[in-house]
């Protein structure tokens, strides 16, 4: 998190919340479970999705989470 507020110090808590949901390489079926919640975090992808040149305060709708297979 400190990382990520390193990067782009404007993030908002859902910001943070967003990118490491949407980072997360997935470990079990689906979206969230309770095994596993959203995956292992990608702090690569999680700094990029962070930097300020590229990053948005509102997701597009048609933006999802990455699953992995």
């Amino acid at each position: 998190m400190a990382l990520l507020l390193e990067r782009n110090p404007k993030l908002t808590p859902a910001d943070i919340r967003r990118i490491l949901q949407m980072s997360a390489k997935r470990l079990g079926t689906g979206e969230r479970n309770d095994n596993f919640g959203s995956g292992l975090i990608d702090p690569l992808q999680a700094l990029q999705l962070a930097d300020p040149r590229t990053a948005t305060t509102t997701p597009p709708p048609s933006m999802r989470p990455i699953r992995q297979r």
